[in-house]
């Protein structure tokens, strides 16, 4: 999208987040695109759209935490700008664990769905017209690490964390009280008793455990799109 560009509008999507948010972003163009949207990646690696203060997962950037915080605010004043009809925002599962002020079980629940709620009340007053809280793929297994010439698929099959409920049930909860969509995709990747498999068919899910891999994420823009649009 270019720099200082004023397009935006009833048919322009802008994505928020960090890099789960742009791993979906094959899918979200697929999903939008064909029917007409201008697609809009505001995005920052480990950087979540939720306002929350998190350290970097990876790396050793001493600014990294008032650069997110920064690189947030700034992506407000976009959605100002742009005035778009749709904002999707995603986030890593494990942004619980990289909270500046290391709190961890239920606390951490706590503090994101109010840094969620933040987030939503500052795309609201920004003019966002429809928001969504697309759920990050719950993670698993490295492909890099369970994928050998011995493995069988059941090597990769992991499961349904608690930190991943617990992100579910504290964005759910904000997307409720704004008027948002809270979008589970739980079941695009795992069964319903919370095991995730590596692979559907002979396509992989996530290469490193986290991120989708492009082309399964291209494959769910069909469901995708009913989701973003109804």
């Amino acid at each position: 999208f270019p720099a200082g560009a004023t397009t935006g509008g009833a048919h322009t999507a802008v994505v928020i987040g960090d890099s789960i948010a742009i791993s979906w972003l094959p899918s979200i163009r697929a999903a939008l695109e064909p029917k007409g949207w201008t697609v809009v990646a505001l995005t920052y690696g480990q950087c979540p759209a939720v306002d929350v203060d998190v350290n970097q997962g990876v790396g050793a950037s001493s600014d990294f935490t008032a650069a997110c915080n920064r690189h947030r605010a700034w992506s407000f004043d976009e959605v100002k700008r742009l005035k778009p009809g749709l904002v999707i925002m995603s986030d890593a599962e494990n942004s619980l664990i990289r909270l500046t002020d290391h709190a961890s079980g239920n606390r951490s629940v706590t503090e994101w769905g109010a840094g969620a709620s933040r987030t939503l009340t500052a795309l609201k007053k920004a003019g966002a017209r429809r928001v969504v809280l697309l759920s990050p793929p719950p993670a698993g297994q490295s492909l890099e690490v369970c994928a050998t010439q011995d493995s069988t698929p059941g090597d990769c099959v992991s499961q349904t964390s608690a930190t991943w409920r617990g992100m579910a049930q504290a964005e759910n909860a904000a997307a409720v009280d704004a008027g948002a969509t809270y979008v589970d995709t739980e079941l695009l990747f795992c069964s319903a008793n919370e095991y995730c498999p590596g692979f559907i068919g002979s396509t992989p899910i996530r290469l490193d455990g986290d991120h989708l891999v492009a082309g399964y994420a291209r494959r769910l823009a069909p469901v995708l799109a009913k989701s973003l649009l109804s």
